[in-house]
C-alpha cells in the first residue's frame, strides 16, 4: 500500500497568497512615505524658523507642505498599483 503524500501545507491551512504580502506592502510604504514627508516639513520648518524667526508659522507651513508631499506621493502610488492591476 502506497502512504499518501504530505504536503507542507496539510492540514486544510492555506498559504498567504503573494498578492496579500504586496498589498501589506504597499499600505506599509504609504505610511512610511507620509510620515518621513511630515517630519522632514517639520525639520526643515524648524531650521527655517531658527534662521528667519517666527518658528511657528514656518513650522506650520512646512508640515502642512510636507503632508501635501505624502499624499501627492501616495496618490503617485496607487494609480501605479492600479494602472499594473489592470494590466
Amino acid at each position: 500500500m502506497d502512504k499518501p503524500e504530505h504536503s507542507e501545507n496539510s492540514g486544510g491551512k492555506k498559504k498567504p497568497s503573494g498578492a496579500a504580502w504586496r498589498m501589506a506592502g504597499t499600505v506599509s510604504v504609504l505610511g512610511i512615505e507620509f510620515a518621513i514627508c511630515t517630519l522632514a516639513g517639520f525639520y526643515l520648518g524648524s531650521w527655517l524658523g531658527s534662521r528667519l524667526g517666527n518658528q511657528g508659522i514656518w513650522v506650520a507651513a512646512s508640515v502642512l507642505a510636507g503632508m501635501a508631499a505624502g499624499i501627492i506621493g501616495a496618490v503617485a502610488v496607487i494609480r501605479r498599483i492600479m494602472r499594473e492591476s489592470d494590466e
